[in-house]
């Protein structure tokens, strides 16, 4: 391996704090400890991003041991921290106005009032969101097309954007995403020397736009520097991704094989392909090999 590589590795911890049913908890845990060996090694620059509030999100990774080593984004990157720093200290990329948070939810709440088992989650600084994920789907499902519509032409003049999910209608501060955060990190690394891999995993919808932005960054590489990108769902849902990891698993032991002190551990013993399971092995492989590490 080359001694000066740098390596940039991104992770939506979303993924693991909201799991889907096949996610086992162990999974989580191992996968999380790999994520902070990975960090404190000297050339992998580690970052969770999330969209939960700070307060959640450091509840959620509790006393994990090496937490310091990496760096951390809430509520879509609009607190967020850098490697090294504590875990209470917080930046702010850009502050934003509420006016609109006060028209959206004034709107968000008429149909909460007629569309039972809804909620609006209104305690982020930069978005609010209409929940119908328990509601009646169909009528649900009605109802958030007309509000998103009302909303859009509402806070059309207004620096904010309307996005639908598959249960959610969220309205936003325009570049409070996690694409934009991860774009002020690639030019925060480019002004000292670059990265030459980027490992990015995600598996909401919402990071499509944080998969475009990586795959632009890549296009647009100047050919003396190069890049390796793998931008992953984990999942089997069509995505802009590059690639798609089905498991929790694959995704732990591709944090593992990049890993210099593991495989150490381990004594770089290649581990056998489970049954059933060949194709995301060999793509695994083709990662590890790529970003220098195997």
């Amino acid at each position: 391996a080359q001694s000066h590589l740098q390596r940039l590795v991104l992770v939506d911890v979303d993924l693991l704090i909201r799991p889907k049913d096949e996610m086992k908890e162990y999974t989580k845990a191992a996968l999380l400890r790999s994520l902070m060996t990975l960090a404190a090694e000297g050339n992998t620059h580690v970052f969770l991003l999330s969209s939960e509030r700070r307060d959640l999100l450091l509840q959620w990774l509790g006393d994990l041991q090496g937490l310091e080593h990496v760096g951390l984004a809430a509520e879509d990157g609009y607190y967020y921290k850098w490697p090294g720093s504590p875990s209470n200290r917080w930046d702010v990329r850009q502050h934003v106005t509420a006016e609109w948070k006060e028209v959206a939810n004034v709107m968000m709440q008429q149909y909460m009032e007629r569309t039972t088992g809804t909620l609006i989650e209104s305690d982020k600084v930069a978005c609010i969101t209409w929940h119908y994920g328990t509601a009646h789907t169909d009528w649900a499902r009605m109802q958030s097309k007309e509000l998103m519509n009302q909303l859009k032409d509402t806070l059309e003049h207004l620096p904010v954007e309307v996005l639908i999910g598959k249960s959610f209608l969220k309205v936003r501060h325009q570049e409070v995403h996690k694409g934009a955060l991860v774009g002020h990190i690639l030019s925060h690394y480019g002004l000292r020397g670059g990265v030459d891999f980027i490992l990015c995993l995600g598996d909401d919808s919402l990071d499509a736009g944080l998969f475009t932005l990586l795959k632009d960054f890549h296009n647009n590489q100047d050919s003396a520097q190069p890049l390796s990108l793998f931008a992953c769902t984990v999942g089997k849902q069509p995505s802009v991704a590059t690639h798609c990891l089905y498991t929790l698993e694959e995704a732990h032991e591709l944090i593992c094989g990049l890993s210099l002190q593991t495989k150490r551990n381990q004594g770089a013993k290649p581990q056998a392909p489970r049954s059933g399971s060949s194709k995301p092995i060999r793509m695994v492989s083709t990662m590890l090999e790529l970003s220098g590490m195997s």
